[in-house]
């Protein structure tokens, strides 16, 4: 009989399985249009973040917002192993070391599937929608294997 842990880790291999296979579906079915379901994916993690992980969005400016949602990814829910995000112009660049959805993501990019899933995305749009009243849309993932950082870049738009 499996132990307790051994348990946990299959769990977290089969949701890990079902999320790949249904982000997979999904994109074979709809292409760019399951990027539509961002907004309902960063809305409940905007609002689970806020009322059981702490984060705190303070002030009206994108590089704040940016600041705490680094530090909720890194310190809060350990999702990853440092990172940083900027802005420049009207593009938000947020790098993620060791994310731990990467693995996912790099084996979704290969088929040509695009990170509309990505938790750190969907909470970045959601929390620049929330707080700032900005769309924003996605422009593309880069992936370095040498380092285990991957890029997101992110348009803000009026």
């Amino acid at each position: 009989m499996a132990t307790e842990i051994q348990k946990k880790e299959r769990t977290a291999e089969i949701e890990g399985i079902t999320i790949y296979g249904l982000a997979h579906g999904m994109w074979e079915l709809f292409g760019d249009s399951s990027f539509a379901t961002t907004g309902v994916i960063g809305q409940l993690l905007l609002d689970r973040m806020e009322q059981e992980a702490g984060l705190e969005i303070n002030g009206e400016a994108p590089e704040h917002i940016l600041t705490e949602l680094v530090r909720l990814f890194t310190d809060e829910a350990d999702m990853i192993h440092g990172g940083s995000a900027t802005i420049q112009g009207d593009r938000i660049f947020f790098s993620s070391h060791r994310c731990s959805f990467s693995d996912g993501s790099n084996a979704l990019s290969e088929t040509g599937v695009q990170p509309f899933y990505c938790p750190i995305y969907n909470l970045t749009t959601a929390a620049m929608r929330a707080r700032l009243d900005k769309r924003s849309r996605f422009i593309g993932r880069k992936w370095d294997e040498e380092t285990k950082t991957c890029v997101l870049e992110i348009q803000l738009m009026q």
